[in-house]
Parts: C-alpha cells; sequence; structure tokens
C-alpha cells in the first residue's frame, strides 16, 4: 500500500466536566500491522506534524503476531513520535498475542513494550492515567480484551462487572477515554462509562459496499455494526479506525487506508 487518506471526526462535550481551554487535537493510529510509507514511516510523520496535534493514541495492532516479527520500523516510528508528542497506546490483540506467548514469539513484545516505555511513550495494559488535557480532567484507560473475543465467530458477551473487574469504575469528575481495540462491544463500554472510545480492529470490513459499508469482521461475522466511522449511544461516543495496514485478509477494496484525527470541543 502506497497511500492514505486522513479521516476527521468531532466530538462535543455535554458539560459534564469543566472544558478545555481550547478543541483538543488528538491523531489516532491503529492497525499498522508493521506497514510503512516511506522509509521509517517518513510520509505518516510528515502528514502528522502538519496536523499538529495535542497528542497521539495508538489503538493497537501495530505489529502483527507472526513467526518472523519485524519490529524496528513500528518501534522507531513510534519513537520519532515520543520525541515530539504525549502517545498514549493501548494493545491490540496481536500485541496481545505476543506478550502471552513468549516463547513462540522469542521475547519480541517484552523487548517492543521495554523500548516503547524508554521512548517515552505510555503504554497502558490494563490500566489507566489521570491527566488533565488543556484543563480539561481526564482518564485515558488502556483494555485488552481476553481473547476468547478474538476467537472466529465467537459471539461471547461483554459485561460492565467484567470491565470493573479489571480497569476499576470510571471517574464521575473527569471525561474518561477508552482505549479499546475491538469495538463490536460498544454499547457495554458506554454502559460502563466511556464518554469517548476509540477501536480499530475491523479494518472497515476489508471490502465496502455502497450503502451497506463494511463486509465482513476479522471473526467473519457478515457486515459488522461499528466497522469505520463515528458512532453515537446518549451521548457517549464511539470512533472506529479503519486501519493502515493489513494481516491475514490482505485485501481492501472501497476501503483505503486511514489516518484518524479526532477533535474534543467542549
Amino acid at each position: 500500500m502506497k497511500n492514505f487518506q486522513i479521516t476527521n471526526y468531532e466530538v462535543n462535550l455535554d458539560g459534564r466536566v469543566p472544558g478545555p481551554t481550547s478543541p483538543i487535537r488528538m491523531v489516532m493510529l491503529s492497525d499498522l500491522h508493521g506497514q510503512s510509507y516511506g522509509k521509517n514511516n517518513s510520509r505518516l510523520l510528515r502528514t502528522i506534524d502538519a496536523i499538529m496535534p495535542d497528542m497521539i493514541v495508538v489503538a493497537g495492532d501495530m505489529l502483527t503476531a507472526a513467526k518472523k516479527v519485524e519490529v524496528t520500523p513500528v518501534l522507531e516510528f513510534m519513537q520519532r513520535l515520543a520525541w515530539k508528542y504525549p502517545v498514549y497506546y493501548a494493545n491490540g490483540n496481536h500485541e496481545s498475542s505476543l506478550r502471552m506467548y513468549t516463547k513462540k514469539y522469542q521475547g519480541v513484545y517484552q523487548y517492543y513494550a521495554h523500548s516503547l516505555r524508554k521512548a517515552g511513550v505510555i503504554l497502558l495494559e490494563d490500566e489507566k492515567l489521570s491527566l488533565k488535557i488543556k484543563g480539561m480532567p481526564a482518564v485515558i484507560y488502556g483494555y485488552e480484551l481476553h481473547r476468547r473475543f478474538y476467537t472466529r465467530h465467537s459471539r461471547a458477551q461483554l459485561s460492565v462487572g467484567e470491565m470493573e473487574n479489571t480497569i476499576g469504575r470510571p471517574d464521575p469528575d473527569a471525561y474518561n477515554i477508552l482505549i479499546a481495540h475491538n469495538p463490536m462491544h460498544f454499547l457495554t463500554y458506554a454502559d460502563w462509562g466511556a464518554d469517548l472510545t476509540l477501536s480499530g480492529h475491523l479494518h472497515g470490513g476489508f471490502i465496502r459496499l455502497p450503502k451497506f459499508g463494511g463486509i465482513v469482521s476479522p471473526q467473519f461475522e457478515l457486515f459488522p455494526k461499528y466497522d469505520r466511522g463515528l458512532y453515537e449511544k446518549e451521548r457517549h461516543w464511539l470512533v472506529v479506525s479503519s486501519g493502515l495496514g493489513m494481516h491475514s485478509i490482505k485485501m481492501r477494496i472501497n476501503n483505503p487506508p486511514e489516518l484518524v484525527t479526532v477533535t474534543i470541543k467542549d
């Protein structure tokens, strides 16, 4: 793949918490799967620099869990981002697999995670971070779904209780940003209390048809509901990126790779 598009979304605050002093612009990356856009992803970097974001959010699957995992290009890209911007990273199912099967993948994840943190990337492994973004109180959560939610034809249902057992309850006095790789459980994320959820995983449904959208999910569910775009449930928002790369299904039709920006406005 040689080209990618920029997709912009805006989310308005509901007045529940004090707003930022000016709009918050974030760049969202997901599902790069080791793809490079120019040497050392120089084209991606130039595009991000031109956007001038306040922060970078990574929604997982920047690597691919495979026999030969090439870490260096992605790691150098992430390091360059972290030199310039706050970077908040939550794992996708591929990073989770690399971490779980240490011997199979020869400790690649452990090296990758250590190197990310050393570079200043905030890697959130079922963790949260409280902060202020332009004066707005916020909590960023990195949430990793259990492997059972990623098996083929999975119909596993996520509960609010399971989320609370993993990452606790949302902060009632802050804007709660949830980085959760798999968007298919958005209704539960919203019920849990995520004000804004950032996801990927669906690759836009691989092949997109006019009026119908993406045709299949990585779990082989036909016409998945949350394949790409901006969704809302009672003032809880979900942004789904179609991602920047490919892995097992190496096909994208009417479905260009995308770099996503999200602007939070008072």
